[in-house]
């Protein structure tokens, strides 16, 4: 199940930026521990900070690394799940 993270970051995320490698080695070992992947991080220049694309083996696994995420206090996500236009197409 595939999950596009649309981020912002806090004013605590923001005194972090320097250390940013550090920041994002940590995101990626917290959804690996749900048994999540990371596809792609972008940073944006529009609404969001930065966007996410992550495969999760449920909705719960995504869910708990998203509160977990939270619980960072550098972030403020929006979540939603991706599907495939083939599927989205035969299901309407």
């Amino acid at each position: 199940m595939k999950h596009i993270t649309l981020v912002k970051f806090t004013d605590e995320g923001r005194k972090h930026l320097p250390e940013g490698k550090e920041v994002w080695r940590q995101v990626y070992e917290l959804v690996e521990g749900f048994d999540g992947k990371i596809e792609g991080i972008w940073a944006t220049t529009g609404r969001y900070d930065v966007i996410t694309v992550a495969e999760y083996p449920s909705a719960e696994a995504a869910l708990k690394a998203h509160t977990k995420l939270l619980e960072m206090g550098f972030f403020v996500v929006e979540s939603s799940e991706a599907f495939g236009i083939e599927t989205f197409l035969a299901t309407v």
